[in-house]
């Protein structure tokens, strides 16, 4: 079994060259560079983070066909997730963010390759897709009711993250209050005024939706897709 074991790794090795190309990081070496701030990105490896997030996504609810939105929808994009930052090479080695865990396993994107939502919706405004994108970047529900008004779909964001090493303290998203709130609101006003809400979860594993659910038309829960979260095809026809 052992040997059996050992042939696995050893051929994907081979296979890959591993051994052939440099430099490597050997014992007594300081290896910060080659595990922290080496470029292995390719166009390769850029359509296999896009087919990632692309398949990895699971639809939780859609009521009255809110998703995928329609060509030419005018789009609000509310809540702090949408435009979440990614970590840095320089931060601390488990720190983790709404695209990827933090912690030894951790890939981090360089600046030109990192697509949060709004970055995936402003290129979808750019392309024609969508007619208008409404951007409120905070967690103010004041705010997100406004940038409802006069759109004919809204998107909320949430998110938590997750590291090696630690449990995470609650299944809540770090956006619970704000998406509690934002469905509590919905609910005061005349439903003829505000149009769909559909709710994206960015997590790494399972989350709490029971006080926030009931208000959201759709609920997509993107996981934590990497480097190409915004650029989810799937959220239109």
């Amino acid at each position: 079994d052992l040997d059996s074991m050992a042939r696995h790794v050893l051929i994907g090795m081979l296979g890959s060259s591993a051994w052939d190309r440099g430099p490597h990081c050997t014992p007594g070496q300081n290896c910060s560079f080659l595990l922290y701030q080496r470029d292995a990105t390719s166009s390769e490896h850029d359509e296999l983070a896009r087919e990632v997030a692309r398949s990895g996504a699971i639809l939780l609810k859609n009521e009255n066909g809110a998703l995928p939105l329609r060509r030419g929808m005018q789009v609000a994009l509310v809540g702090s997730a949408c435009s979440a930052d990614f970590a840095e090479p320089w931060q601390q080695w488990n720190t983790g963010d709404y695209y990827t865990i933090g912690g030894s396993g951790r890939v981090l994107a360089e600046s030109q390759d990192r697509w949060d939502v709004e970055r995936g919706l402003s290129e979808a405004k750019d392309r024609g897709e969508i007619s208008e994108l409404v951007v409120r970047r905070g967690d103010d529900v004041d705010d997100a009711i406004d940038a409802m008004r006069n759109v004919d779909v809204v998107i909320a964001c949430g998110g938590a993250r997750s590291t090696e090493g630690t449990d995470r303290a609650s299944l809540e998203l770090d956006q619970h209050e704000f998406l509690v709130n934002l469905a509590r609101r919905r609910s005061e006003v005349d439903d003829r005024e505000l149009p769909p809400l559909v709710t994206v979860a960015l997590a790494p594993g399972a989350i709490m939706t029971r006080e926030w659910e009931a208000g959201s038309n759709s609920i997509l829960l993107v996981f934590l897709s990497g480097q190409a979260t915004g650029l989810k095809r799937h959220l239109l026809m």
